[in-house]
């Protein structure tokens, strides 16, 4: 394994030599291919929020088996994917959407005490 040095975060992380490695490949809740690379993980993830580490299984989870799914405000091709967790907080599981066929890539994941008001609610459905 190679390190490299993020200077934003001030911290040194372990890339892994093969970056592109999936290291998840769900089905989302709409039976759409979901994956994570290691990088992804390692480098991004992880650097931003630590509380994540060995998390992995709960990210998988929360895109396979969602509590709410929320519209991202700014872009049309992501979603929120989000379930409680045992303390009571919601794990947020942001997807990016693309391709045909349609598969989308995990951009990150941390945990939220409460949700913001207003976003469009996908899934669970209402019904109206």
């Amino acid at each position: 394994m190679a390190y490299m040095c993020l200077h934003r975060y001030r911290r040194a992380v372990v890339v892994p030599r093969n970056p592109g490695d999936p290291l998840l490949s769900v089905l989302d809740y709409e039976g759409v291919t979901v994956t994570c690379s290691l990088y992804q993980w390692v480098t991004k993830i992880e650097v931003a929020h630590p509380d994540m580490a060995g998390r992995e299984r709960d990210v998988a989870d929360a895109v396979q088996r969602p509590t709410l799914v929320l519209q991202d405000r700014d872009y049309a091709d992501r979603k929120h994917h989000l379930v409680r967790t045992p303390t009571g907080h919601w794990l947020k599981v942001v997807v990016a959407y693309e391709g045909e066929p349609r598969s989308g890539r995990v951009l990150t994941a941390f945990r939220l005490r409460r949700l913001r008001a207003g976003d469009t609610v996908l899934y669970p459905r209402s019904e109206d």
